[in-house]
């Protein structure tokens, strides 16, 4: 809702109006949650790509010149973003997950991820010059 610029309530008005779509965005966070969760340990266990620089902080570069990257796995990293961000998905809206697809099939389940996962980004604000 701050991307489009609206408050959080006229998200719950279009809920409560729109019982449907509950369910709907209930999966999409839960997908996020997923896909954030699985991008945090890809980073931390394949590690974080950083330049090598000598000790004097000089980049260190291969025959051709280009810059030597390292990944180096970064277990701090994972478990400072999961307490972070396991929070997001609430004991409610686990709960609203389990009500809503209790009553679905699976096929039904599997076609609203792919319904989320094909809907376009929205648009980015605009920040107004003054």
């Amino acid at each position: 809702m701050r991307l489009v610029n609206r408050p959080l309530s006229d998200l719950y008005y279009y809920l409560k109006k729109q019982p449907d779509e509950r369910q709907r965005l209930t999966i999409a966070r839960t997908f996020f949650h997923d896909e954030m969760t699985a991008a945090i340990h890809d980073l931390a266990f394949g590690g974080v790509p950083r330049i090598r620089r000598t000790e004097k902080g000089k980049i260190v570069t291969d025959d051709r010149g280009t810059p030597i990257i390292d990944r180096i796995p970064d277990t701090r990293l994972m478990t400072t973003l999961l307490r972070e961000h396991s929070n997001r998905l609430a004991r409610a809206e686990k709960s609203d997950f389990l009500i809503s697809t209790l009553n679905i099939s699976e096929d039904k389940t599997s076609k609203l991820r792919s319904e989320i996962i094909s809907d376009p980004p929205p648009p980015l604000k605009k920040n107004k010059k003054t």
